[in-house]
C-alpha cells in the first residue's frame, strides 16, 4: 500500500466505518507480528459485523479443563511426595505422573491432528435473530515468509433448515501490502472492507424472510 491519506487525531478521514482510535504500527517484515495483528482485527470485525452470532469457546474451555486436571495431578504428586517419604509414596506419585502425561499426550494429539485452525467459531441462535440458525467459522492462513494472507469464512446451516441448505464458503487471498502502509501502520478500513465482503457473500442466503 502507498502513502496514507490525511489524518486527524491519528485516524484516517476517508469515510471509514471504524471509530477513531490509536493507529496500530508494527514491523511489517515480521511475519508473525503481521499475522497476529491481522488475525486480531479479522476476529474483531467478524463478530462486530455479524451481531447475531455468539462466539463459541467450547474447544478452549475443554483444553483449559484438561490442562487444569493435568496440573492438579502434578501438584498432588509433588505434595504427596513431600509429605509421604519414598518408597511409601511411590504408587500414588507414579499414578499421578502417569495421569499427567496421559492427559498431556491426548491434548497434544488432539491439537495436532483433530483441532481445526479456526480463528472464530460462532453460532447464531435458533430464534430472535435475523440470521437463520447455523455456525459461522473464520480461518486465516499465512505461510512463513509469505506475503499472501488468506481469509476463509464458512457458514454451516443448522436447525430445521440444515437439510435443505448447503454449506456456504468464501475466501480471499490478499497481499499484506493491501493492509499496511509503507511505515507499517495497519489500514483498518481495508481489513473491515475485506471481512464485510466475505460476510455478505457467505450469509447472503441465510437471512430470515
Amino acid at each position: 500500500m502507498g502513502k496514507k491519506v490525511q489524518k486527524v487525531g491519528g485516524k484516517q478521514t476517508d469515510g471509514g466505518d471504524v471509530p477513531a482510535d490509536d493507529p496500530v504500527v508494527i514491523a511489517k517484515w515480521d511475519s508473525a507480528a503481521v499475522k497476529n495483528t491481522l488475525d486480531d482485527f479479522v476476529h474483531k470485525y467478524a463478530l462486530e459485523l455479524n451481531e447475531d452470532f455468539v462466539e463459541n469457546h467450547w474447544e478452549t474451555d475443554v483444553r483449559l479443563a484438561i490442562c487444569t486436571v493435568a496440573c492438579a495431578f502434578a501438584g498432588f504428586a509433588c505434595l504427596y511426595g513431600f509429605l509421604i517419604p519414598h518408597p511409601e509414596s511411590a504408587t500414588v506419585v507414579g499414578s499421578c505422573v502417569l495421569g499427567y502425561f496421559t492427559l498431556v499426550t491426548l491434548l497434544s494429539i488432539y491439537q495436532a491432528f483433530f483441532e481445526e485452525p479456526a480463528l472464530v467459531t460462532a453460532s447464531a441462535p435458533t430464534t430472535e435473530s435475523k440470521t437463520k440458525a447455523g455456525q459461522l467459522k473464520v480461518c486465516t492462513f499465512m505461510e512463513r515468509y509469505s506475503t499472501k494472507y488468506t481469509i476463509e469464512m464458512t457458514f454451516t446451516p443448522g436447525g430445521n433448515d440444515s437439510a435443505q441448505e448447503e454449506k456456504q464458503t468464501a475466501s480471499t487471498d490478499c497481499n499484506i501490502g493491501h493492509f499496511f502502509y509503507e511505515d507499517g501502520e495497519l489500514c483498518k478500513d481495508n481489513v473491515l472492507a475485506t471481512v464485510k465482503a466475505l460476510s455478505e457473500d457467505v450469509l447472503k442466503g441465510s437471512k430470515r424472510d
